[in-house]
């Protein structure tokens, strides 16, 4: 049996995916991200979205619209059901911070709140997009995204820190139990 999507106030987790001639890695990406909302400890749910069925392609377009990033998966949104919104919330490397950093829930809550201008952001990522949005805002959302790809925002420089100690307490501790095996 499959859980219900989880819903607050209105809003879900989207989890865009294709089932349709993914690379090794996306395959893998895919699977990973899969698994990360199937045992989240606090039980959130996504609804998947083949983006590969073409029933979904113009929601898919959307989407894909929405995070600037095309043909690219996994993809995650929140979605705002009342006003039809979507909200870019990251890939698998931002699905992989919030994970790590047991902040899931939180992206998810914050998203639920009346504004979604709190959503954290995770290492790299720009801040979140959502619809609609005009040619003039995309400037400068890139304007961000270069400035985060370089090192240099300085809005997400905090945050970097905690999630570079976060994935470094996971490689400290896999290289442990690695140890131990051998």
């Amino acid at each position: 049996p499959t859980a219900a999507v989880t819903e607050i106030n209105g809003k879900r987790m989207i989890l865009l995916t294709s089932s349709f001639g993914a690379s090794v890695k996306q395959k893998a990406n895919q699977y990973r991200a899969k698994s990360i909302l199937q045992s989240n400890k606090d039980g959130i749910v996504a609804e998947e979205i083949d983006g590969a069925n073409p029933v979904h392609r113009e929601l898919r377009s959307k989407l894909f619209e929405i995070s600037g990033i095309q043909g690219q998966y996994p993809q995650l949104f929140i979605k705002d059901s009342k006003f039809g919104d979507f909200t870019y919330v990251g890939g698998i490397d931002a699905l992989e911070s919030y994970h790590a950093c047991g902040t899931l829930k939180s992206v998810f809550e914050d998203a639920t709140s009346s504004t979604q201008e709190n959503l954290p952001s995770a290492s790299n990522m720009s801040p979140p997009k959502t619809t609609p949005s005009s040619s003039s805002d995309r400037g400068l959302d890139q304007e961000a995204e270069k400035d985060n790809a370089s090192g240099t925002g300085d809005d997400d420089s905090f945050p970097f820190i905690h999630v570079a100690i976060a994935f470094l307490g996971v490689a400290v501790g896999l290289g442990a139990w690695m140890s131990r095996r051998h």
